[in-house]
Formats: C-alpha cells, structure tokens, sequence
C-alpha cells in the first residue's frame, strides 16, 4: 500500500499547476483552434480572403447546421413526454416512483433546465463538448418579521422555534380586569430560512480541462473548470488570504481566453479590462477548482483543491463543531489537504464520441470545408453577375471629359467626351464571358455534401421548394424527413442516455443524500408529503423507444392495435388481464405526451379501482340475481301456460271425443232407423206379396167353381 507522505502548498500548487498546464495545452493548440475556427463560421465572420470591391456574402452551412440539429433535439426534448423516468422497483414502489420524477423533475426546472438544455446542445455541436458540473448548494435565507403586542405564552413558544432568533424585543407590563399581571412583547424576529437545494450548471468548453488520457469521464484522474471571480469577492469569503489574492496576477481576456474572445466575436459584450475593473478589488483574477486522484491524509482518493492564478491555494478557515470559526490555526493543520469528495462531480456530451476518448467530434467539424467551398462558389456567382452587369472598359480618359462617371459606372449616365476624327471609339466595352451551368452543378453538389455530412436536409427545414410539388405526397415528404434525421434520432439518443440520464440520477442521489426539506406536491391529483432524505437508492433510469413526437405516436397506434387484437380473441383473456390493460394504455398515453396517467385511467391495484370492481362485481351478481328471477318468473308462467294450453288442448280432445260419440250415436240411431225402415219395408214388402198371393189364389179358386157347376 502506497504509504501517505504530507506535501506543502508548494509542492501541490506544482502538481496542479503542471496539470492544468498539460490540459491547457492541450485546449491551446488543437482543440482551441478548431473551436475558434467553428465558432466564426457560425457567426458568419470574415473569412480574411475577402477582395474590396467584390461579394463578401458568406454562406451559412455551420450555422444551418447547428441551428437545425438543436431544432429537432429540442423538439424531441420538450415534446411534453418524460423521456427519462424511474420505474417502480416493485408493487409497493409505484407512489414512491412517482414522487421521486416528480422530485427531479422540480429540481431540473428550478434550475433553469430548459435554458440548460439549449446551451449544452450549442455547446457539444459547436464546440465538440458539453460539459455539466452537479454539486449541493448550502444556502440559508434570514429575513426580519416584526411583531406587536405578543403575549408572554406565544412569545415563549416562539423562542422554541429553532428558525427564529430574537432581532429586537421590548416588554410591556400590565394588570387585566381581573387583576392579574401580564406582559406583552413587541419587537422584530430573525427567520432563518433553509434554500440548500441541488444545483448544477454548463461549463463553457473553453473553461474545461480535463485528463485528455481519459476514456470517458468515468476515468478522470484530473479535471479542473475555470472561474474569473473578482478580487474584492475573493477577499470577502477568504479573508484570511486577503495579502494573497491581492498579489494575485490579473486575469488578462485576450491572452488567456481566446475561445472566450470569439464566442464574442459577433458584438461588443466581451472587452478587456474596463476603467472599473482597474481598481485593485475589481480586478479579475483565474480560479482553478481542481480534482485530483492521490495518495492524501485520509488515504488514496479524489480531492477537492481551489487554485488561485495557478500560485496560491484557497482554503476555508478551519472551525468547530458548532460550525465558529477557531481563534487560531491548529498546529497539525495543512492547508495544502484538500477536501476528499466521492468523485468527480462532471459529466461530458459529445454528439459524434470517439472510442477510447473522451471528448468527440461537433456538428461544426463536418461542414467547416463545406461553408468555405460553398461560400467561394457563391462569392464566385455574385462577382460574375456583377461584371456581366457592369462590364469593365477600355477608355482614353484624355478624351473624355468626366472620368469619374465612367468609373462608378453609374446606371444612365452619359459620358461626355470629344470627338476626333479618323479616331475609333472613345470607350470600349469588354466582354464577360457566360457563367457556365457547371458551378450550378457544383453548388447543389456542395450542398448535398453538407447534407449528408450533418443529417439535417433542406427537406427537413422546409428550404426544399421542389419537395413540395403535385408528385410529392404530405406523407412522401414526412418519410423523407425522417430518413434524413435519423442520424440526428442516434445524436439525440446519446444526449438523453449518456448526458441527461446521468445528471437526473445525479439530482435525484444528491436529494436524497442531502436534501432534509419536507415537500408538498400534488400525485395524481392528491397533495401529499414526500421527504427526499428517507427515499432509498435508485441504481437506474429508464429511457423511452420513441424520441420523436412521431414515432411516439407510431408506437402509440401500434399498442392500440395490439390492445384491439388481444381483446378481440378470447382465448386470450387469461394472457391479457386487466393489469396489462393498465399497463397497455399507461404506454399509450406516455407516448402521447400525458405524464399524469391516473388522471384519465385508473390503477387495478388502487383502492378505487378495487372499491369499483366489488361494486361492480355487486352490481353483476344482483343483476345475474334479478336475471334468474325473471327466468324463473318466465319459467313458471310458461310452465302455467303451457298447463294452460294442455287443459285447453284435452278439453279440445274431450269436446272432440264427445262429438265423435254423439256422431257415433247418431250415425248409429240413423243406421237403427234405416235398418228398422228396410224391415219395415221388407216386412211390408213380404206383406203385400202375401197379399197379393192371396188374392191370386183366392181368384182362380172362383172361377173353378163356376166350371164345375
């Protein structure tokens, strides 16, 4: 184990310097020139080839460029969803998960974390490298509260509140109605107030020095960002170094900044020192704060060190427990200690990383040529139209009379001059030759390279005219569009993943490692109370599919239809219950920008939800009751009119039957009468032929009577 050997001041204001030094040369030389070079093509500086007389038009590919990228970002970013979220760790996590987004969220806003995100994307395509430096502010508020005619017992209870402290009081003595003796108070309180919050701020690139070994800022071994503070500043927090930080060497802009220099290149608001900062407490000066890896008294770690103008050392004067200040220095105390911190406290941005470094390309870098090839061709176009229009000419200027009007070439002017015979002409124009299509070519060439080289298209900027023609569909030209940003779609995905990501995590960390304030915030539509400091740690965040407002909604379309396939097929009732429904439609409405999914839809795990579904379930089984009732009561009258019908069908059958027999007796009687009518007839018949026999044979008896006589 590396044994801990005490240095001096001296000995680290070396090592700090000889590493700032390293770093800043670094920053000088490559990576300071590109940035300058960048900067003054985006603010469309003079490129130093510029001709009197000729076009000096620039065009604008750097600027385009960045501009359109951090458009799309942007839009993207503040689109209304949370792209970054915590997820809950587990079925009782759910209200913790939401309070702790809705903590860092607050955080990022109070931070000014919209103007943040412009800037850092200006930064990191401009500049190569954008760079966020996180940290826990302590910071107490006092304010005076006056008061009168305080009685004794609420004046007592107010000395009992740790945030008041008497400013002033006077006591009043008084006898009541009954007699009694009271005093009351008037006078005027001290509250102070507790505002440490988190904080975070960019860091210009040019401020930023970092171990250019390093991979990724994981890996820094030193790490340093630059502030210019005043010496009257310095003495008021340091006043035990006041004789220091007076000798201190002035801050000089213009030798020490130029990256600074041309970020203000384009206007007036950066000068040198003014008649006010002369004065010695106005004075600038360079303060270092510095992050080191060594071998320190507390063992081998980070530590924390502030650098005045690369000689002296800042230190806070060391105090007691109760947080005073010691009448005197202890005799083991070294300034030259530093401050052990848990890591470096910066995280970086690129929007084209290089492996194994940790700084990367800017948007600027891949069109830099572009800008200059293309502002030559159209410096080119411009000059040619100009001397087309305003010929040069060849002239005897002793023969002409006004000289200077030939050579403004004003429109209209007449050109006085004599003549002279067997003379040829006085003024002579000379040709210009037709500017040839090729540098048309050339320019739409140029810019279809810078097109590709930065991924932000003229069709996605609306400066395609052609785009928008009768050939053309709304949705061809919204395919075209996407296809062009999907570069600036991956960008995108590694600002959110390896930059945003990272610092929510870090705001939520420091919250709950520091933050004691009790807040009250509104949660799905309730206020409820949520204290950062007992929140566990949470090792992760989750980062959506969708970047942009349209493949968000894409995504949304196909949930829907998903929702509408399993909720069509029965089978799959048992796979698709009503957790995943909630789970389906949180999604949903995620991707459509709605972060307070309670407010439209209602968690099956809730107290509501559940309320619901027994009432629900209460209202089915007395509905499925009423139901059987009304079968039973349906049952029973079909069975009374089916009895009915049975009745009415054999009262049929016996009123047939009865109708049958009377028909039968009937019929029976009539065959009785016919058969008693045919014997009766017979028997008439059989008398008559009786009859009639009788009186034959009574006949021929007579007349053998008379024969024989």
């Amino acid at each position: 184990m590396r044994e801990f050997q005490e240095k001096s001041e001296t000995e680290i204001v070396s090592i700090l310097k000889n590493k700032v030094e390293a770093s800043n040369s670094y920053n000088q030389s490559e990576l300071a020139q590109q940035r300058q070079d960048s900067m003054n093509m985006y603010y469309l500086n003079p490129l130093g080839n510029e001709i009197e007389g000729t076009s000096s038009i620039q065009s604008s590919e750097v600027f385009d460029a960045v501009e359109g990228t951090k458009s799309v970002i942007m839009e993207s970013l503040t689109a209304g969803r949370d792209l970054i979220h915590f997820e809950p760790l587990n079925k009782n996590d759910v209200d913790l998960a939401k309070m702790a987004n809705r903590y860092v969220k607050d955080r990022f806003e109070e931070n000014n974390g919209y103007r943040f995100m412009i800037d850092s994307l200006h930064d990191g395509l401009l500049a190569k490298n954008a760079v966020a430096k996180y940290y826990w502010v302590e910071d107490k508020e006092e304010r005076i509260e006056p008061f009168m005619g305080m009685n004794e017992m609420a004046f007592n209870a107010s000395l009992q509140d740790p945030s008041l402290q008497v400013y002033e009081v006077s006591q009043m003595q008084g006898i009541d109605p009954q007699g009694m003796p009271f005093s009351v108070f008037s006078g005027a309180f001290i509250r102070t107030t507790d505002k440490s919050h988190v904080g975070f701020k960019l860091i210009k690139p040019e401020d930023f020095f970092g171990d250019e070994t390093a991979e990724t800022d994981e890996y820094f071994t030193f790490a340093s960002d630059r502030e210019v503070l005043r010496k009257g500043e310095l003495i008021e927090d340091y006043p035990h170094l006041e004789k220091e930080i007076r000798r201190a060497v002035a801050f000089n802009s213009s030798l020490q900044n130029q990256d600074s220099l041309t970020r203000h290149s384009n206007d007036a608001t950066w000068t040198t020192a003014s008649q006010d900062e002369k004065a010695a407490e106005r004075e600038p000066v360079e303060v270092h704060n510095c992050y080191i890896q060594l071998m320190g008294k507390e063992g081998y770690g980070t530590y924390q060190f502030k650098m005045l103008s690369e000689r002296y050392l800042l230190w806070d004067w060391p105090t007691d427990q109760e947080g005073n200040d010691l009448e005197m220095l202890p005799e083991d105390f070294n300034p030259a200690a530093g401050e052990l911190v848990d890591e470096f406290p910066y995280l970086t941005w690129s929007p084209y990383p290089l492996s194994h470094r940790w700084d990367g390309l800017s948007q600027a870098d891949g069109v830099m040529d572009i800008q200059i090839a293309s502002t030559s061709l159209k410096r080119s176009m411009i000059n040619h139209t100009l001397r087309t229009n305003n010929p040069m000419r060849e002239a005897n200027l002793d023969n002409v009379r006004n000289p200077q009007d030939l050579i403004d070439n004003v429109i209209g002017a007449i050109i006085d001059k004599e003549s002279s015979a067997g003379m040829g002409p006085v003024v002579t124009s000379i040709d210009q030759p037709q500017m040839s299509m090729a540098a048309f070519q050339t320019l739409e060439m140029v810019k279809q390279e810078s097109e590709q080289r930065s991924s932000y298209s003229r069709v996605a900027g609306g400066l395609n005219q052609q785009a928008l023609s009768n050939q053309n569909s709304t949705d061809m030209i919204q395919l075209m569009t996407n296809g062009s940003n999907r570069r600036i779609m991956s960008m995108t995905r590694t600002y959110v993943e390896l930059f945003m990501k990272r610092l929510y995590l870090k705001i939520y960390q420091i919250g709950v490692q520091n933050d004691k304030t009790k807040y009250n915030v509104e949660i799905n539509g309730n206020w409820v109370d949520m204290s950062p400091a007992e929140w566990p740690m949470r090792p992760n965040m989750r980062v959506v599919n969708s970047m942009t407002p349209e493949a968000a909604i894409g995504s949304a379309m196909a949930k829907i239809q998903i929702h509408q396939l399993l909720s069509a097929d029965p089978d799959a009732m048992l796979m698709y219950p009503d957790k995943k429904k909630f789970n389906m439609f949180s999604e949903v409405l995620r991707e459509l920008g709605e972060t307070d999914i309670c407010r439209y839809i209602e968690n099956p795990d809730s107290e509501v939800y559940k309320a619901a579904q027994n009432n629900m379930l209460k209202q089915q089984q007395e509905q499925a009751q009423r139901q059987a009732e009304m079968a039973q009561e349906a049952k029973q009258y079909q069975e009374r009119q089916i009895k009915i019908l049975e009745m009415q069908t054999q009262a049929g059958v016996d009123q047939g039957q009865q109708k049958l027999d009377n028909d039968a007796v009937k019929s029976a009687d009539a065959q009785s009468l016919d058969e008693d009518k045919f014997a009766h007839q017979q028997d008439k018949d059989e008398a008559e032929i009786i009859l009639e026999t009788r009186k034959i044979e009574e006949g021929t008896s007579v007349s053998g009577v008379n024969i024989g006589g």
